[in-house]
């Protein structure tokens, strides 16, 4: 994933140096969080080829206050990879389970 990051990074900013550029969008899945993908692609050395960290949240069936909780883990995960603020995160995906409980 990174070398492919790096490969469309190189061949955007050749193009238009002022492009924004978003990380691959890590979601909630059977392997678990986005946030220790994130942390495995910064430690691979992915952190240079992106401008803007990007993921999908879906929290199942938890209440809306769960993002607040994976927006600081994901943001930990950045920091903890030396990018503490200088990378803006944005949810490119969203979404809640169905309540059956009605």
């Amino acid at each position: 994933m990174v070398a492919m990051s790096q490969t469309i990074h190189d061949a955007i900013k050749s193009v238009d140096p002022n492009a924004i550029i978003l990380s691959p969008a890590p979601t909630w899945s059977s392997t678990g969080a986005p946030y220790p993908w994130m942390a495995s692609y910064l430690s691979a050395g992915g952190g240079p080829y992106f401008d803007i960290a990007s993921y999908h949240a879906y929290p199942g069936a938890n209440p809306p206050e769960f993002i607040v909780n994976s927006i600081q883990n994901f943001r930990n995960a950045l920091t903890n990879g030396g990018y503490s603020s200088s990378k803006k995160i944005f949810i490119s995906e969203c979404g809640w389970s169905q309540n059956t409980y009605f």
